[in-house]
């Protein structure tokens, strides 16, 4: 059998690559399923829950009239490399963080390397390795779903050639101290690089969350690469703008694998007027924060357990797919994560104050009587 003859209506005898047939297709939280007449609270898809900031708005209507040009990524490269106290060379922008990891895994894997990561955690580090036919090792997360940095280490090969640190790690909402992530980072070896995903890192508040660019980026460590969004505190998830800061050899070889104007000038324009509004990014992480622990209270007074740092919490429950279906009969759509390989545990975004107004009742009642 050839791969043709794996892809529903290929054509018999096209050269597909061998392995196509074998991809994993990303899966996002589901939007639909409430029962008609129900109002609907989305909470699957960890979205930043005010939407685009006002400046961001703006910017994107100015943009309107310009979009018959090609898109010119390098001024958000400057502005954000300014603001962190990098040169250029050191920061690179794609159509969001997913994108710079598939270009990350362009530039370096190749079939017979490894990457190692935890799991559950984002998925996005697997499938990037499985389309360079490279192999993708998981490490499963400790019991109190943080990551295993010592199994990790111990997982690492002389073909790894990448690390993943999804911190907080989506989608358990736990995170690596400042002193754990020292302490693992000191222990790979030359010719790991260790790539930290940040993407939800500016709704967390904790004194012992590491601060990769400036401890380790900035600080000049070769092998030691971050990623943010805009998808999450932004609220720019459709417009897909994502950076990373790196050494700037890394940052040089993941621009050469590739496309151009990857970026779309929407995004781009948006981007950076949103990335000038510190006061209200940290406005809107304050919130968060209030409104993420009024739902754990709510939680435990129902006698119900969640994890979490950032805009989600995670629940265990005894069944991921009941609870899933109980709260969507109400309105309330939420991730089950039976696809991250955990039936008995969902993940619930924190919501605007109105989402959650009428959500954090139904999820407090509905869980808390066992669903």
């Amino acid at each position: 059998m050839t791969e043709s003859d794996r892809i529903p209506g290929a054509p018999s005898g096209v050269l597909l690559r061998p392995g196509v047939a074998d991809l994993a297709v990303y899966v996002p939280g589901a939007s639909t399923g409430v029962p008609e007449g129900v109002p609907i609270v989305k909470l699957s898809s960890n979205e930043g829950a005010e939407g685009p900031l006002p400046a961001a708005r703006a910017a994107l209507e100015a943009e309107a009239g310009e979009l018959y040009r090609y898109p010119d990524s390098q001024p958000l490269v400057r502005a954000i490399a300014e603001r962190r106290g990098l040169p250029e060379e050191m920061v690179t922008v794609g159509p969001g963080a997913d994108m710079l990891i598939q270009y990350i895994a362009s530039a370096f894997l190749e079939p017979g390397r490894e990457v190692v990561y935890a799991w559950p955690s984002f998925v996005s580090y697997a499938l990037t390795a499985q389309k360079q036919s490279a192999h993708a090792t998981t490490v499963p997360l400790r019991g109190d779903d943080v990551h295993d940095l010592d199994a990790m280490r111990a997982a690492i090969t002389e073909r790894t050639a990448l690390v993943y640190v999804c911190n907080p790690n989506n989608p358990t909402g736990t995170y690596v101290s400042r002193d754990a992530l020292r302490a693992f980072v000191d222990d790979l070896p030359e010719h790991v690089v260790c790539v930290v995903d940040e993407a939800y890192a500016e709704y967390v508040l904790e004194d012992d969350y590491p601060d990769v660019l400036e401890e380790y980026v900035k600080a000049g460590h070769p092998r030691v690469a971050v990623l943010h969004t805009f998808s999450k505190i932004h609220g720019l998830a459709g417009l897909r703008v994502g950076w990373m800061a790196a050494p700037a050899w890394l940052v040089d070889a993941s621009v050469r694998v590739r496309g151009p104007f990857d970026v779309t000038s929407a995004g781009l324009a948006a981007a950076m007027a949103s990335i000038a509004e510190e006061d209200a990014l940290r406005e809107r992480a304050e919130a968060n924060a209030r409104r993420r622990e009024s739902l754990r209270a709510r939680l435990a007074a129902a006698g119900v357990e969640s994890t979490g740092v950032a805009n989600f919490l995670t629940v265990r429950v005894p069944d991921a797919q009941a609870a899933t279906a109980a709260l969507m009969r109400r309105g309330v759509i939420v991730r089950p994560l039976n696809a991250f390989g955990s039936p008995t545990q969902i993940r619930i975004t924190i919501g605007s104050d109105a989402d959650m107004a009428i959500a954090a009742p139904i999820i407090a009642e509905v869980l808390g009587a066992g669903a």
